[in-house]
């Protein structure tokens, strides 16, 4: 379930994420809604694509990639099923108290 986020001008000048593709970018923010109150999410990417690129074809496995490759998300394994965890999620961003009782998923 999307939820609402704060994006800090700040992230719009930075120089690493400004390396990436446009797609990639935009994926970035989108993940924030997608995130838990932890900054994690199960990596799927054909729901991930339907969630922020309703409308577009990307390549959405690609653009993770270099994402993880460039630090600005972790995918990794727990008991044989992937997830992603955004790097720096809990300095950026303060959820909700309601959603933080509730935990991580």
């Amino acid at each position: 379930m999307p939820r609402a986020r704060n994006i800090k001008h700040e992230l719009f000048r930075n120089e690493d994420l400004a390396e990436l593709s446009f797609q990639a970018r935009l994926l970035f923010i989108g993940l924030w809604t997608l995130a838990d109150c932890k900054g994690r999410m199960e990596y799927r990417p054909r729901r991930i694509n339907a969630e922020i690129f309703p409308y577009d074809q990307v390549d959405i496995e690609q653009e993770l990639i270099s994402l993880d490759k460039s630090g600005f998300i972790s995918i990794y394994s727990v008991k044989e099923k992937q997830y992603i965890e955004v790097v720096n999620f809990e300095k950026h961003q303060n959820p909700h108290k309601n959603e933080r009782a509730k935990g991580s998923n």
